[in-house]
Protein backbone atom coordinates (compact mmCIF):
# COMPACT_ATOMS: atom_id res chain seq x y z
CA UNK A 1 0.00 0.00 0.00
CA UNK A 2 1.26 3.64 -0.92
CA UNK A 3 1.17 6.09 1.65
CA UNK A 4 0.64 9.72 0.64
CA UNK A 5 0.45 13.04 2.10
CA UNK A 6 -2.03 15.07 1.80
CA UNK A 7 -0.34 18.35 1.41
CA UNK A 8 1.17 16.06 -1.93
CA UNK A 9 -2.18 16.32 -3.83
CA UNK A 10 -2.56 18.95 -5.93
CA UNK A 11 -6.57 20.43 -6.73
CA UNK A 12 -6.47 22.61 -9.18
CA UNK A 13 -8.99 25.37 -9.31
CA UNK A 14 -12.28 24.57 -11.07
CA UNK A 15 -11.32 20.81 -10.03
CA UNK A 16 -12.14 18.80 -7.22
CA UNK A 17 -11.57 15.37 -6.02
CA UNK A 18 -13.81 12.45 -4.02
CA UNK A 19 -12.06 9.63 -2.05
CA UNK A 20 -14.23 7.09 -0.56
CA UNK A 21 -14.09 5.09 2.24
CA UNK A 22 -12.71 7.91 4.46
CA UNK A 23 -13.78 7.17 8.32
CA UNK A 24 -14.27 9.85 10.40
CA UNK A 25 -10.98 9.34 12.48
CA UNK A 26 -9.34 9.75 8.90
CA UNK A 27 -11.46 12.86 7.89
CA UNK A 28 -10.62 14.85 11.06
CA UNK A 29 -7.02 13.97 10.47
CA UNK A 30 -6.86 15.18 6.60
CA UNK A 31 -8.73 18.13 8.36
CA UNK A 32 -5.97 18.77 10.46
CA UNK A 33 -3.24 18.01 8.15
CA UNK A 34 -4.85 20.80 5.09
CA UNK A 35 -5.11 23.48 8.23
CA UNK A 36 -7.29 26.78 7.88
CA UNK A 37 -5.47 28.62 5.83
CA UNK A 38 -6.21 27.49 2.64
CA UNK A 39 -8.67 28.06 -0.27
CA UNK A 40 -9.73 24.64 -0.66
CA UNK A 41 -13.31 23.68 0.33
CA UNK A 42 -14.09 20.14 1.62
CA UNK A 43 -17.70 17.98 2.30
CA UNK A 44 -17.87 14.86 3.74
CA UNK A 45 -20.98 12.27 3.98
CA UNK A 46 -20.82 8.79 5.18
CA UNK A 47 -17.38 7.93 4.29
CA UNK A 48 -17.14 10.05 1.20
CA UNK A 49 -15.11 13.16 0.88
CA UNK A 50 -14.86 15.63 -1.53
CA UNK A 51 -12.12 18.25 -1.83
CA UNK A 52 -12.59 21.03 -4.13
CA UNK A 53 -10.63 24.28 -5.14
CA UNK A 54 -12.85 27.30 -6.73
CA UNK A 55 -12.04 29.28 -9.85
CA UNK A 56 -11.09 32.88 -8.82
CA UNK A 57 -14.56 34.21 -10.42
CA UNK A 58 -16.39 31.83 -8.04
CA UNK A 59 -14.85 33.41 -4.91
CA UNK A 60 -15.41 37.13 -6.19
CA UNK A 61 -19.01 35.62 -6.62
CA UNK A 62 -19.35 34.15 -2.78
CA UNK A 63 -18.16 37.06 -0.97
CA UNK A 64 -20.29 39.30 -3.86
CA UNK A 65 -22.80 37.74 -2.27
CA UNK A 66 -22.52 37.68 1.00
CA UNK A 67 -21.95 41.36 0.95
CA UNK A 68 -25.06 41.69 0.00
CA UNK A 69 -26.72 39.55 2.36
CA UNK A 70 -24.80 41.97 4.89
CA UNK A 71 -26.32 45.11 3.31
CA UNK A 72 -29.85 43.48 3.42
CA UNK A 73 -29.55 42.11 6.93
CA UNK A 74 -28.22 46.20 7.97
CA UNK A 75 -30.59 48.34 6.19
CA UNK A 76 -33.26 45.91 7.65
CA UNK A 77 -32.20 46.31 10.95
CA UNK A 78 -32.32 42.27 10.93
CA UNK A 79 -29.68 40.89 13.92
CA UNK A 80 -26.91 38.23 12.59
CA UNK A 81 -23.96 36.10 12.97
CA UNK A 82 -21.91 35.81 9.81
CA UNK A 83 -19.72 32.36 10.31
CA UNK A 84 -17.90 32.72 6.99
CA UNK A 85 -17.01 29.77 5.49
CA UNK A 86 -16.52 27.76 9.17
CA UNK A 87 -16.09 23.85 9.26
CA UNK A 88 -19.72 21.99 10.14
CA UNK A 89 -19.16 18.50 10.92
CA UNK A 90 -21.24 16.13 13.35
CA UNK A 91 -20.41 12.40 13.71
CA UNK A 92 -23.37 11.50 15.36
CA UNK A 93 -26.09 12.11 13.08
CA UNK A 94 -28.90 9.71 13.83
CA UNK A 95 -31.42 8.59 11.03
CA UNK A 96 -34.14 6.34 11.99
CA UNK A 97 -36.15 4.78 9.07
CA UNK A 98 -39.70 3.14 9.40
CA UNK A 99 -39.68 -0.60 8.03
CA UNK A 100 -42.20 -3.12 7.49
CA UNK A 101 -41.92 -6.84 7.99
CA UNK A 102 -39.98 -7.07 4.65
CA UNK A 103 -37.56 -4.66 5.69
CA UNK A 104 -38.71 -1.76 3.12
CA UNK A 105 -38.08 1.77 4.50
CA UNK A 106 -41.38 3.33 4.70
CA UNK A 107 -39.79 6.97 5.87
CA UNK A 108 -37.68 8.87 7.98
CA UNK A 109 -38.58 9.61 11.42
CA UNK A 110 -37.80 13.02 12.54
CA UNK A 111 -34.71 14.01 15.51
CA UNK A 112 -37.26 14.56 18.37
CA UNK A 113 -38.86 11.32 17.40
CA UNK A 114 -35.09 9.18 17.91
CA UNK A 115 -34.33 6.49 20.25
CA UNK A 116 -33.51 3.10 20.58
CA UNK A 117 -33.99 -0.11 18.76
CA UNK A 118 -37.44 -0.26 19.13
CA UNK A 119 -40.95 -2.47 18.07
CA UNK A 120 -43.95 -0.99 17.29
CA UNK A 121 -47.56 -2.20 16.69
CA UNK A 122 -49.35 1.24 15.38
CA UNK A 123 -52.54 2.47 13.78
CA UNK A 124 -51.76 2.57 9.88
CA UNK A 125 -52.69 6.20 9.10
CA UNK A 126 -52.47 7.39 5.25
CA UNK A 127 -48.63 8.18 5.22
CA UNK A 128 -47.20 4.99 6.26
CA UNK A 129 -48.83 3.21 3.29
CA UNK A 130 -52.47 2.76 5.17
CA UNK A 131 -51.52 -0.42 6.58
CA UNK A 132 -54.37 -2.02 9.22
CA UNK A 133 -53.85 -1.67 12.79
CA UNK A 134 -51.93 -5.27 13.19
CA UNK A 135 -49.03 -3.86 10.65
CA UNK A 136 -45.49 -4.71 12.65
CA UNK A 137 -43.08 -1.44 11.63
CA UNK A 138 -39.44 -1.58 13.60
CA UNK A 139 -37.90 1.52 13.97
CA UNK A 140 -34.03 1.15 12.37
CA UNK A 141 -31.53 3.21 13.62
CA UNK A 142 -28.53 4.83 11.72
CA UNK A 143 -25.79 6.90 12.67
CA UNK A 144 -24.35 9.23 9.70
CA UNK A 145 -21.56 11.33 9.86
CA UNK A 146 -21.31 14.79 8.25
CA UNK A 147 -19.14 17.74 7.27
CA UNK A 148 -19.80 21.28 5.05
CA UNK A 149 -17.65 24.42 5.17
CA UNK A 150 -20.15 26.56 3.33
CA UNK A 151 -19.15 29.75 1.08
CA UNK A 152 -20.53 32.20 3.73
CA UNK A 153 -22.98 31.37 6.00
CA UNK A 154 -24.86 33.60 8.32
CA UNK A 155 -27.32 32.96 12.10
CA UNK A 156 -30.11 35.16 11.86
CA UNK A 157 -33.00 33.41 13.77
CA UNK A 158 -30.38 31.98 16.28
CA UNK A 159 -27.92 34.96 15.66
CA UNK A 160 -28.30 36.03 19.66
CA UNK A 161 -27.42 32.11 20.78
CA UNK A 162 -24.25 32.29 18.59
CA UNK A 163 -22.92 35.37 19.51
CA UNK A 164 -19.10 35.48 21.28
CA UNK A 165 -19.03 31.73 19.94
CA UNK A 166 -15.06 30.90 19.53
CA UNK A 167 -15.96 27.00 18.84
CA UNK A 168 -18.77 24.82 17.17
CA UNK A 169 -20.45 22.15 19.03
CA UNK A 170 -23.61 20.81 16.65
CA UNK A 171 -24.49 18.50 19.19
CA UNK A 172 -25.67 21.78 21.01
CA UNK A 173 -25.44 24.50 18.79
CA UNK A 174 -27.94 25.08 16.05
CA UNK A 175 -26.90 24.80 12.27
CA UNK A 176 -27.28 28.08 9.98
CA UNK A 177 -30.14 29.65 9.36
CA UNK A 178 -28.91 30.71 5.56
CA UNK A 179 -26.04 29.18 3.40
CA UNK A 180 -24.82 30.35 0.45
CA UNK A 181 -22.61 27.84 -2.24
CA UNK A 182 -21.02 29.21 -5.66
CA UNK A 183 -20.48 26.93 -8.24
CA UNK A 184 -22.39 23.24 -8.31
CA UNK A 185 -23.12 21.90 -5.36
CA UNK A 186 -22.49 18.12 -4.87
CA UNK A 187 -24.98 15.47 -3.81
CA UNK A 188 -22.50 14.62 -0.83
CA UNK A 189 -22.28 18.58 0.16
CA UNK A 190 -26.50 18.39 -0.32
CA UNK A 191 -26.75 15.67 1.70
CA UNK A 192 -24.64 17.54 4.85
CA UNK A 193 -27.10 20.63 4.48
CA UNK A 194 -30.01 18.35 4.58
CA UNK A 195 -28.78 16.37 7.45
CA UNK A 196 -27.53 19.40 9.50
CA UNK A 197 -30.96 20.98 9.12
CA UNK A 198 -29.75 24.14 7.27
CA UNK A 199 -33.03 25.77 6.82
CA UNK A 200 -31.98 27.90 3.41
CA UNK A 201 -29.38 27.14 0.88
CA UNK A 202 -28.52 29.49 -1.46
CA UNK A 203 -26.61 28.49 -4.96
CA UNK A 204 -25.28 30.59 -7.62
CA UNK A 205 -25.07 28.00 -10.05
CA UNK A 206 -24.03 29.27 -14.26
CA UNK A 207 -24.58 33.15 -13.55
CA UNK A 208 -28.28 32.52 -11.80
CA UNK A 209 -29.15 32.55 -7.83
CA UNK A 210 -31.23 29.42 -6.75
CA UNK A 211 -32.98 30.08 -3.47
CA UNK A 212 -33.88 26.16 -2.03
CA UNK A 213 -35.99 25.96 1.50
CA UNK A 214 -35.31 22.33 3.29
CA UNK A 215 -39.39 21.09 4.05
CA UNK A 216 -39.14 17.32 4.93
CA UNK A 217 -35.58 16.46 5.41
CA UNK A 218 -35.42 17.66 1.45
CA UNK A 219 -34.25 20.65 -0.57
CA UNK A 220 -37.14 22.53 -2.73
CA UNK A 221 -36.81 25.47 -4.60
CA UNK A 222 -38.31 28.55 -3.86
CA UNK A 223 -39.37 31.97 -6.03
CA UNK A 224 -38.39 33.79 -2.68
CA UNK A 225 -36.23 33.63 0.58
CA UNK A 226 -38.32 33.90 4.06
CA UNK A 227 -35.99 36.02 5.27
CA UNK A 228 -36.11 38.87 3.11
CA UNK A 229 -39.65 37.72 1.73
CA UNK A 230 -40.80 41.02 -0.12
CA UNK A 231 -37.48 41.50 -1.95
CA UNK A 232 -36.64 39.58 -5.81
CA UNK A 233 -33.85 38.70 -4.41
CA UNK A 234 -33.24 36.12 -7.37
CA UNK A 235 -33.00 38.41 -10.07
CA UNK A 236 -31.21 41.46 -8.18
CA UNK A 237 -28.21 39.46 -7.23
CA UNK A 238 -28.16 37.70 -10.31
CA UNK A 239 -28.37 40.90 -12.30
CA UNK A 240 -25.59 42.63 -9.79
CA UNK A 241 -23.25 39.56 -9.98
CA UNK A 242 -23.84 39.76 -13.64
CA UNK A 243 -23.06 43.82 -14.03
CA UNK A 244 -20.05 43.80 -10.99
CA UNK A 245 -17.72 41.98 -13.92
CA UNK A 246 -18.06 45.95 -15.63
CA UNK A 247 -18.74 48.33 -13.25
CA UNK A 248 -16.79 46.58 -9.89
CA UNK A 249 -17.46 45.42 -6.86
CA UNK A 250 -17.88 48.79 -4.97
CA UNK A 251 -20.12 50.41 -7.45
CA UNK A 252 -22.25 47.53 -7.78
CA UNK A 253 -22.39 47.10 -3.57
CA UNK A 254 -23.09 51.20 -3.45
CA UNK A 255 -25.74 50.38 -6.19
CA UNK A 256 -27.60 47.65 -4.14
CA UNK A 257 -27.34 49.49 -0.95
CA UNK A 258 -29.63 52.50 -2.49
CA UNK A 259 -31.93 50.18 -4.14
CA UNK A 260 -32.24 48.25 -1.28
CA UNK A 261 -33.44 51.47 0.95
CA UNK A 262 -35.42 52.35 -2.38
CA UNK A 263 -37.42 49.05 -2.15
CA UNK A 264 -37.85 48.85 1.78
CA UNK A 265 -39.33 52.26 1.58
CA UNK A 266 -42.34 50.93 -1.21
CA UNK A 267 -43.51 47.91 0.87
CA UNK A 268 -43.19 49.49 4.61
Amino acid sequence: MVTLQFQQLVVHPGQRIQLQGVSWSEFEAILKELGHKRAARIAYSDGVLEIRQPLLKHEKAKVLIGDMVKILLEELDIDNECFGSTTFKRQDIAKKMFVNTNCTPIRPLNPPELGDFEQKRLESPPELGGWGASARLYANLQTLSKGIEPGQCFYIENAAQMIGKRRLDLTIDPPPDLAIEVDVTSKTGLDAYQSFGVPELWRFEDGQLRISLLQQGQYHDASASPHFPNFPIVDSISQCIDRSRTEGRSQILKAFRQWVREFAKTTD
